[in-house]
């Protein structure tokens, strides 16, 4: 697994860092906003503390089909910078790889600049499937709180 593996993307929102920050570690705001577009969520879970577990579970519009996210917070600095993890489960009892999601929130005024990175990825194409809903996540989070 080498860097071109990485994840990194920054996207501008425009709410202030304690708002994306809370959206990103409240059940609640969690909701809104993952997954993106196509998806719904059916019950998320938030324990922000460091150590504590959060889950996502969605169901595609589409199809119907339900995945579950999962990870834990392994550093929260409000309203700088989250680390967690995050792993899907897929049945079964099967999990795909752990990767390592890292947002480190900048001011720019009243609108706050979120540099995501995420590391463990076992291939170029999961990756990209990853950017791909985070880009689509984001439009979300922009279209609800801001």
């Amino acid at each position: 697994m080498g860097a071109d593996n990485t994840l990194e993307m920054a996207q501008t929102l425009n709410a202030v860092p304690e708002l994306i920050f809370r959206i990103w570690t409240e059940a609640e705001q969690l909701r809104s906003w993952f997954g993106g577009t196509g998806f719904e969520v059916v019950e998320a879970s938030a324990d922000a503390q460091v150590g504590g577990k959060w889950s996502v579970t969605l169901r595609g519009a589409d199809s119907g089909n339900e995945w579950q996210a999962v990870g834990e917070y392994r550093e929260l600095d409000s309203p700088h910078r989250i680390a967690m993890t995050m792993a899907w489960l897929m049945g079964e009892g099967n999990r795909s790889e752990e990767s390592l999601l890292t947002l480190v929130l900048t001011a720019q005024g009243d609108k706050t600049e979120v540099a995501l990175t995420q590391t463990g990825f076992n291939s170029p194409e999961m990756r990209d499937r990853h950017r791909d809903g985070w880009q689509s996540s984001f439009a979300l989070m922009e279209k609800n709180f801001t």
